[in-house]
């Protein structure tokens, strides 16, 4: 969630229009315009309650990107998790947001963390869409242990990785403007040096 206002408001301080479709109680409460609280419906609603949000976002904002957040890993065994998500949405790209110091699955202390290889295999079988970036969670993490971290999956998984809350949205934009270049026409290339940093400790 925090990944997706972060980043909707890069885009919409550089001139792309951005529409985020919320999938949880708090965005929207939060003043998301668009989306469905997918843990209040019954589970087989979710995929069409996502697609019409998604729709309804694309019919009154004609937005040059949509932006849907996720929920938990797909790979969960006990959530509903982002599987709806990215069948309601059928994306064309997916940023991946992952805590590396996490040790054990959130609720579950006796479910071990699974690789982030696995998690990436899963989105990409699912939604016939690719991993773009990697996103990072720093909690109990020190700021060397997550450019450590940064270097390290950048060079094992070969995607771009970035902690947007200390880093800002700068080189997520840049992922985004690679993969779509039509966003390129509607930003200066400058202007990505202008995107505001929010540091947070």
């Amino acid at each position: 969630m925090t990944t997706a206002i972060e980043l909707n408001q890069a885009l919409n301080h550089l001139g792309i229009k951005s529409v985020l479709v919320a999938t949880g109680q708090t965005s929207l409460m939060q003043g998301a315009m668009y989306g469905v609280s997918i843990d209040a419906l019954i589970s087989q609603f979710v995929i069409g309650e996502i697609e019409h949000s998604i729709v309804q976002a694309f019919n009154y904002e004609n937005p040059d990107i949509i932006l849907v957040e996720g929920q938990s890993a797909v790979g969960h065994p006990a959530f509903m998790s982002s599987l709806g998500i990215l069948k309601g949405s059928m994306p064309d790209g997916v940023i991946l947001q992952h805590p590396p110091a996490r040790k054990f699955r959130c609720d579950f202390p006796h479910l071990a963390m699974p690789m982030i290889e696995s998690e990436i295999k899963l989105i990409e079988a699912i939604s016939q869409a690719s991993v773009m970036a990697i996103t990072l969670s720093h909690e109990n993490l020190t700021d060397e242990e997550v450019l450590k971290i940064i270097e390290d999956y950048e060079k094992q998984l070969q995607l771009p990785t970035m902690d947007v809350l200390k880093q800002g949205c700068q080189k997520l934009v840049q992922v985004l403007v690679n993969h779509f270049p039509k966003l390129n026409q509607k930003i200066k290339q400058q202007q990505l040096e202008k995107i505001p940093v929010l540091e947070m400790r």
